[in-house]
């Protein structure tokens, strides 16, 4: 464990918080002995609820406007490791921007190791605007010659309600009717964040220093919905029907549309589940995380 001052961008994101989360809870189980990193994280509002509660958790806030060099190169003063995700709504030339600004200004001030959040498959989806605004990211990023870990994640779990209800029901038939027979590959943003956490702790690891590592917890169809929430105690009945896949693919966006045709025509490539548990152990499957959900709402 090497990194003493460490950077979140996108910390109140779903893959930034759950990263602040990881890191966390790993450097409060170093050994006394160690000094413990620091946590920043950037925010255009340091006063927001997000921010706040971040804050309260043991990370400090940095006010930063991340289309502005002069305010990246005072976040990243003082920063050993960074944590980058780019935001797919701000559009695709805007997200390269902001991507490969990051990226310079971290070489200019000699960030030692930048840990990326891509997407599965950036580098062969071409037809996908948010999958090939990532690739061009990470081509920024191993070109500059930083010390780096991209993570290209599959679809997240947490955009799918966590508990059996009609609305978890409604949502996961709907977006897998779009691409249908095909079951789908995924993983929680929790687990995002301990892979991230890890990186950001032991950058200079082999396991993660120039590395590409794709992440998923397994490939689920419909009927693994049904196996997982029957095993919870609270069984949703999920169906797929082609008309409606049409009908909810015309309320998507292009950008959207490019993704679910994806998922249809060609599928992510097969991943390493195995492997990924060598490193994390505690990987959940889709079962998993819905019996945390249905825990965490009895609590």
């Amino acid at each position: 464990m090497s990194s003493n001052n460490i950077l979140i961008v996108g910390a109140t994101g779903n893959q930034g918080g759950a990263t602040v989360q990881a890191l966390l809870s790993q450097i409060a189980s170093l050994s006394p002995s160690l000094t413990p990193p620091t946590i920043r994280f950037t925010t255009r509002s340091p006063s927001s609820p997000a921010a706040r509660v971040l804050a309260s958790s043991g990370a400090s806030s940095i006010r930063a406007d991340l289309s502005s060099i002069d305010d990246l190169h005072s976040a990243l003063q003082g920063i050993d490791v960074a944590f980058l995700v780019t935001d797919k709504d701000a559009g695709e030339e805007k997200e390269v921007e902001m991507g490969i600004r990051f990226v310079e200004a971290a070489k200019e001030v000699g960030i030692k190791h930048v840990v990326f959040a891509s997407v599965a498959d950036a580098d062969v989806a071409s037809t996908v605007p948010h999958f090939r605004t990532k690739y061009k990211v990470e081509q920024a990023l191993i070109e500059s010659g930083l010390s780096h870990t991209i993570f290209r994640p599959v679809v997240f779990m947490e955009n799918f309600p966590q508990t059996p209800s009609a609305s978890q029901t409604i949502n996961v038939s709907a977006f897998f009717s779009t691409f249908a027979p095909k079951p789908l590959a995924l993983i929680s943003t929790t687990d995002i964040g301990h892979f991230a956490a890890l990186a950001l702790l032991n950058p200079t690891s082999p396991t993660f220093k120039n590395q590409i590592i794709p992440l998923s917890s397994g490939v689920y169809s419909v009927k693994d919905w049904e196996k997982a929430t029957d095993k919870a105690g609270r069984r949703g009945w999920f169906w797929t029907q082609e008309a409606v896949g049409k009908v909810v693919w015309l309320t998507l966006s292009v950008t959207y549309r490019r993704m679910t045709e994806y998922y249809r025509d060609r599928g992510f490539t097969q991943i390493d589940v195995a492997a990924l548990k060598k490193i994390h152990p505690g990987l959940l499957s889709l079962e998993d995380w819905i019996q945390q959900g249905v825990e965490g709402k009895a609590k």
